[in-house]
């Protein structure tokens, strides 16, 4: 994988498990990997993640955010402009499943290329299945599996764009949460421990949103108001 961002620096992908940054200068610096095939790092900083090794898909947005379809693990990945990669769709199964829903909840197989709008539209060539998919498309969001209260806590809720989350003990220790809204694009993402809870802030407009929660098979999702 290939690509130019605005300010003509070039970034690939390399098969040593690595993304590599080429400035206008013609110095060249990893961006991301840590070498390993081993799926890891999210939350942390790129170049610690481990399973960037059969990327075919980059793309940068207008603000300097990396995104890469991921091949080997069938997960698309996010680097924020501070370094940091996360988890951002896919679900790791290898099959086709999830439109209309949360992105982290959904399957893809074989992706082979991955480009982002100014809107932060993302679109994926979702080769083994045969179809072009978009991130920040749907006009609804299909809830996966309504958590209950003994699940996922958030207080309060309705929100003023601030509340606590808390995700119960399983035996699945960190869990992955994206907060979207109702046409899908995600506005939040981050990683948390069972029986940890955190505090998060949201900077949305009103309206309805959802949270969802995956750790390894366990998937929930579950739905915020946001207030004035």
């Amino acid at each position: 994988g290939i690509t130019i961002d605005i300010h003509n620096n070039i970034f690939l992908s390399d098969t040593t498990g690595h993304i590599r940054k080429i400035d206008p200068s013609g110095i060249i610096t990893s961006v991301a990997g840590n070498g390993s095939t081993t799926y890891s790092g999210d939350g942390g900083p790129a170049t610690a993640a481990g399973g960037v090794t059969d990327i075919e898909g980059i793309a940068v947005d207008d603000t300097g955010n990396i995104y890469v379809a991921d091949v080997a693990t069938e997960r698309i990945r996010k680097i924020n402009t501070s370094g940091y990669i996360n988890r951002i769709a896919g679900a790791s199964t290898g099959t086709y499943s999830g439109d209309g829903g949360n992105p982290l909840l959904a399957n893809f197989q074989a992706m082979t290329g991955i480009a982002v709008t100014s809107s932060g539209r993302i679109y994926v060539a979702d080769q083994g299945n045969n179809r072009v998919r978009c991130i920040g498309c749907s006009k609804s969001v299909a809830v996966d599996n309504i958590a209950t209260e003994s699940t996922i806590q958030i207080f309060p809720n309705p929100a003023r764009g601030k509340f606590k989350l808390t995700v119960k003990p399983t035996d699945y220790k960190v869990f992955e949460v994206v907060v979207c809204d109702v046409a899908g694009k995600i506005v939040k993402t981050l990683s948390l421990g069972a029986n940890k809870p955190v505090d998060i802030s949201l900077n949305v407009p009103p309206g309805t949103y959802f949270v969802g929660i995956a750790g390894a098979d366990q998937k929930f999702s579950t739905r915020l108001v946001v207030t004035n």
